[in-house]
C-alpha cells in the first residue's frame, strides 16, 4: 500500500486519528496524498484496498470518524472515544481473527502496547501516544510486524472475532473499539497535534 509497504496486499482498512490542532474547516482529501497538503487533511476512515474477500470475510462498513478531542496534561489519560468496524462473513465462518497493524513509527521501535504518533502525518505533540481499547475497555496490543517486511506471523496479537449465526448465508458483526490519548515514554508532555493510523486486518486461524 502507499501508506505502509510492509503490510502485504490483503483485505485491510486504514484508521486515521486526529486530535488537538486539526483545522476542522479544511476539506478532506479522502485519505489520499500527503497529510500536510495545504487545505486538506486525512479523513479518518476505513477502506478496503482489495476487492477479494479473505477467508470468507470482508469489511462491510468502511467509514468511521475518530476525533480524540482537546485535553490538558492533567486530564490524561483522556476519556475513550468509541469507533467500530463492521465485518461481514459467511454464516459458517469459524476461527476468524482481527488485528491492528501499526505504522512505521511503531515498527521501527518495536512498540506494540500503544500507537505512537506519526510526525509524517503532522503530529507535533510530545510525551503522549494513543491507546486502543476493546469493548470491555481492555487495551488491545497491536500486531508485531517485522521491520524487514514479509508475511505477518499467525502467532501474533490477533484478537478472536466470533461470527454469530444469522439464519442466512452471511452474518455481520461490529468490532467495537475505542481510543484515548495517554502519557507515554520519558519525554515531557508538550501540547500539539495528535495524529496516527492503524490498519485493520482480518485473519483465519
Amino acid at each position: 500500500s502507499n501508506f505502509n509497504p510492509v503490510i502485504p496486499q490483503q483485505l485491510k482498512g486504514f484508521i486515521f486519528f486526529r486530535g488537538p490542532g486539526v483545522n476542522s474547516t479544511m476539506t478532506s482529501n479522502d485519505g489520499n496524498g500527503e497529510p500536510n497538503t495545504v487545505g486538506s487533511y486525512f479523513r479518518v476512515g476505513l477502506r478496503g484496498v482489495t476487492t477479494t474477500a479473505i477467508n470468507s470475510c470482508n469489511v462491510e462498513r468502511n467509514d468511521a470518524n475518530v476525533s480524540l478531542g482537546t485535553h490538558s496534561q492533567n486530564a490524561l489519560p483522556s476519556s475513550p472515544v468509541n469507533f467500530s468496524v463492521t465485518v461481514k462473513c459467511d454464516s459458517d465462518s469459524t476461527g476468524i481473527q482481527y488485528g491492528l497493524a501499526p505504522g512505521m513509527e511503531n515498527i521501527s521501535k518495536n512498540v506494540t502496547d500503544v500507537l505512537l504518533l506519526d510526525p509524517n502525518m503532522g503530529s507535533t505533540a510530545k510525551g503522549v501516544a494513543i491507546e486502543i481499547l476493546n469493548s470491555a475497555q481492555s487495551k488491545i496490543p497491536l500486531l508485531n510486524l517485522p521491520a524487514t517486511g514479509g508475511v505477518i506471523s499467525s502467532v501474533n496479537n490477533w484478537q478472536s472475532l466470533p461470527i454469530p449465526a444469522s439464519g442466512g448465508p452471511t452474518s455481520s458483526v461490529d468490532v467495537n473499539l475505542s481510543a484515548r490519548i495517554v502519557p507515554y515514554g520519558n519525554e515531557p508532555i508538550a501540547p500539539g497535534v495528535v495524529r496516527s493510523k492503524v490498519t485493520f486486518m482480518l485473519n483465519k486461524n
